[in-house]
């Protein structure tokens, strides 16, 4: 099996015993009989199919990768109950849970205190955004889910997911979205001093960010949606010899957070899934005008301006009934010590950002 695992992780056409273990291990793999003849049969058609089983390398390796994963994932929640120390790099500003889905109550003081202390330790972390789309991916897509689970910090993004809070009790919670959080890094408001990195964006916005904030690295490229060691490989590289200490990763999810995740694992930073705000910062997208805010309507906007995103919102939008039932139902069970003195229709919820180390 050794062996089969080498073939895997080295790109390689793999032939092996048609056992069901291994069958099921490795599906990738062209299965033989313990015989000399059906292994000469097997070498035939892997010689035949070679150009294709090499195309499918990459799969057969995420296969294994995704396993691996799983696997850590569900060793780390057995450990974590005989500890109450969340993992290393795993300590942030605690997320609660609406429907299912995890979001941090905080303030921006709270996420500048923890991503400092995390930078200090030379730890890596990861922050996410939920919107309606990215409960909507939650839902449909184990690989993200992964990555939103382990966050460290989940933002709340969406009016869609505020409403969600607001039916379970939260009251009105403020909004940190993705396109504040550049905006001030970008102008100094927040985690001014630390080393920042841009992983993707347009072309325009990376002229433009060389031009008003130099200091930065700007890490290009094309960027698939599952990533591979190679590449991930090379742009932690890149971000090691920066030094980067933030990285606001514009590759839109699921992508960017896959992308954190995998980098999380090569070099210590803080990473932010931050879409196409650093395109909105740059001034190469138009931000919202001041009334479609206050609508809460940022993501219609962003559907004017690329008609492309209009699936991403329908499916986002698709979702919320579903979670609301859920969420009302989450009202009952809240604990009223955790809605705080105020009721629930207040403006603010009375709940203090959690830090965890």
């Amino acid at each position: 099996m050794r062996a089969a695992y080498e073939a895997v992780y080295a790109g390689r056409p793999l032939v092996l015993s048609d056992w069901p273990g291994l069958k099921e291990l490795f599906p990738y793999a062209v299965p033989v009989a313990n015989n000399p003849l059906d292994l000469a049969r097997g070498l035939r058609e892997s010689v035949r199919g070679h150009a294709e089983l090499r195309r499918q390398a990459p799969a057969a390796r995420r296969l294994q990768d995704d396993r691996w994963l799983e696997q850590l994932d569900t060793l780390r929640a057995h450990l974590e109950l005989a500890s109450t120390d969340p993992a290393p790099g795993r300590g942030g500003v605690e997320p609660i849970r609406v429907a299912g889905i995890p979001v941090s109550l905080t303030d921006w003081d709270a996420v500048e205190q923890w991503a400092r202390e995390t930078i200090d330790a030379g730890e890596a972390a990861t922050v996410c955004t939920v919107a309606p789309y990215q409960a909507y991916l939650y839902l449909h897509d184990d690989r993200y889910r992964r990555c939103l689970d382990a966050a460290s910090v989940v933002l709340l993004d969406g009016n869609g997911v505020g409403l969600l809070l607001a039916t379970a009790g939260w009251g009105r919670v403020s909004r940190m979205t993705g396109r504040e959080l550049v905006e001030r890094v970008h102008g100094g408001q927040l985690l001014r001093g630390v080393r920042v990195a841009v992983v993707g964006g347009a072309d325009e916005t990376h002229v433009r960010i060389a031009d008003q904030c130099p200091e930065w690295t700007l890490v290009p490229g094309r960027f698939e949606t599952n990533p591979c060691h190679e590449a991930v490989d090379e742009v932690a590289a890149a971000l090691r010899a920066a030094g980067a200490q933030l990285v606001l990763v514009a590759l839109g999810s699921p992508k960017q957070d896959l992308w954190a995740a995998a980098l999380a694992r090569l070099h210590p930073a803080v990473y932010v899934s931050v879409g196409g705000a650093v395109d909105t910062a740059a001034g190469v997208c138009q931000a919202p005008p001041p009334l479609v805010e206050r609508l809460g309507v940022e993501f219609a906007w962003r559907v004017v301006q690329n008609p492309a995103l209009a699936p991403r919102l329908a499916r986002g939008v698709g979702v919320l009934p579903g979670l609301a039932l859920r969420a009302t139902g989450e009202r009952a069970d809240l604990p009223k010590r955790a809605r705080g003195a105020t009721p629930a229709t207040d403006c603010e919820p009375a709940v203090s950002p959690i830090l965890r180390r």
